[in-house]
């Protein structure tokens, strides 16, 4: 129905990524990407089999040291034929990598992600006001963190974890298999690390219309991701090339009244 793209290098790539490899505009019509903050042209966008309605950028939102986003809060209403609006957040936070001293990326670079994920809830609490309990909305994206606190610093997103206006539909899995995202050993953390940087979160109105649990979809990572014994895409490598070192979250909703797109 709809899918939130990450690191889209503009609206653009986009589309011809769309056109090649998902069938094109005739599957997904609609299509929408801003030009965020990050200097590297890594934005987040939105492709829908559904008419977007709104959309709004976040990017230029401020806080006590400056821009608050790396990419963007990307802020769309897909209308949901027959159905109704779905409000959907797409996020892509700041990376726990730090290259001025790498052992310690994950505390180094907390802060920004705990003020990311502060603004996220804010902004959605004052879009819904009164109504959050019932209205349709996720929010989504690579944030950047994975849950509880170990040698490399604390959980900086527990703003958006421990919410309790949403759900993560990936706790249903079985722990071995709640990761979206592989890295090889490397400074900081000797061993490979298979963990979750990727949420959808979705809000209590619309979890209840979710069909079934969630998928992961890996055939996109390369071979060293040795944990995930499936069929990969034609193409990957034992490390390079892959499709992307994050698997996509994928969720079935069933919403009363929609229109097949």
């Amino acid at each position: 129905m709809a899918d939130g793209p990450q690191e889209v290098e503009g609206l653009d790539a986009l589309k011809r990524f769309r056109d090649r490899y998902l069938g094109g505009a005739a599957r997904y019509p609609y299509v929408m990407c801003i030009d965020g903050n990050d200097p590297r042209f890594i934005d987040v966008a939105l492709l829908s089999r559904y008419p977007i309605v709104h959309a709004r950028s976040w990017q230029h939102l401020a806080g006590p040291t400056g821009l608050v986003f790396s990419r963007d809060c990307l802020e769309t209403v897909v209308d949901v034929q027959g159905a109704g609006p779905l409000t959907l957040f797409v996020n892509h936070f700041k990376s726990m990598r730090a290259p001025r001293d790498p052992e310690h990326g994950r505390a180094g670079t907390a802060a920004t992600r705990g003020e990311q994920a502060d603004a996220v809830r804010t902004i959605v609490t004052e879009h819904f006001g009164d109504r959050i309990g019932t209205e349709w909305f996720a929010v989504l994206g690579d944030l950047n963190d994975y849950r509880g606190d170990d040698e490399r610093g604390t959980c900086a997103i527990t703003a958006l974890l421990d919410w309790d206006a949403v759900v993560d539909p990936v706790l249903e899995l079985a722990p071995e298999e709640q990761w979206t995202h592989y890295s090889a050993p490397g400074i900081g953390h000797p061993d490979a690390q298979y963990r979750q940087l990727d949420y959808l979160l979705l809000s209590r109105a619309l979890d209840a219309h979710r069909v079934g649990p969630p998928d992961i979809v890996r055939s996109g990572l390369a071979r060293n991701a040795a944990r995930y014994r499936g069929a990969r895409l034609a193409g990957v490598g034992p490390d390079r090339p892959n499709a992307s070192d994050h698997g996509a979250t994928v969720v079935e909703l069933d919403l009363p009244g929609a229109a097949r797109a």
